[in-house]
């Protein structure tokens, strides 16, 4: 794939990969009761099929550098 900016534009350094959406199922503790307080279970089921590139609405990527900078930039396959 070419990115339309493959540098960072604050550091200079190579793009490190894409932001990505990763739905998943964040476990919760409880007996199902109405009164029960329930609370994050501290553990996440991550279901990667549903893992997606984010874009804007004109299609650009978020890029990322090793340095934790953000991007937009142009992407073709």
């Amino acid at each position: 794939m070419i990115f339309g900016i493959p540098m960072c534009p604050q550091c200079g350094g190579p793009i490190r990969g894409t932001l990505e959406t990763v739905p998943g199922i964040a476990e919760i503790t409880g007996d199902g009761s109405a009164e029960e307080e329930y609370e994050y279970g501290g553990y996440t089921e991550i279901c990667w099929d549903g893992q997606t590139t984010d874009t804007d609405k004109d299609g650009n990527v978020t890029a990322v550098c090793k340095e934790g900078h953000e991007w937009q930039t142009s992407r073709d396959e």
